[in-house]
């Protein structure tokens, strides 16, 4: 009997490699969004602090240049904030779209990989099926053996 052989295994080491890179340009976006998340996070907090200075500058009074100067600051801030929000969400965004991507590649190596497995436990069934008629095969030529020798003995 033959050797298995699975002929389409070089697309399905081709599917392979593409799901592996796709994985890393996951792990790359999942990266990029982490890094937008705490850029925001960090933007955020220093808007609520310049929200807090602002808030005691106007408590404790002052000239109103120093206010004027919170005031943009917070916008400078807000603006920032909101800019920032952009790239994370462009970041999820593009999260989303890898995990996609990822879901399909897997999905063309899974559909390879079952063939391939169908195909070796046919192969396997083949191969036993073969094994089963050479002993078949065996057990009758003995059997015809012993039966031609039983009758030559008798004959003599």
């Amino acid at each position: 009997m033959k050797e298995f052989r699975f002929r389409a295994q070089a697309v399905l080491d081709l599917r392979s490699r593409h799901r592996d890179l796709v994985q890393t340009e996951l792990a790359q976006a999942i990266r990029a969004e982490q890094v937008a998340t705490d850029a925001l996070e960090g933007a955020e907090r220093r808007g609520l602090q310049a929200a807090v200075d602002g808030a005691d500058a106007f408590r404790t009074g002052g000239p109103i240049s120093e206010f004027e100067r919170h005031r943009y600051w917070i916008a400078h801030l807000r603006d920032e904030s909101e800019r920032l929000r952009r790239i994370r969400q462009e970041r999820a965004t593009e999260v989303l779209k890898a995990r996609e991507r990822l879901r399909s590649a897997h999905q063309e190596v899974r559909v390879l990989e079952r063939l391939r497995d169908q195909l070796w436990q046919r192969h396997q069934e083949l191969v036993r099926q073969q094994e089963m008629r050479d002993l078949d095969e065996v057990a009758t030529l003995r059997f015809a053996r012993q039966h031609t020798q039983g009758r030559s003995e008798r004959g003599s």
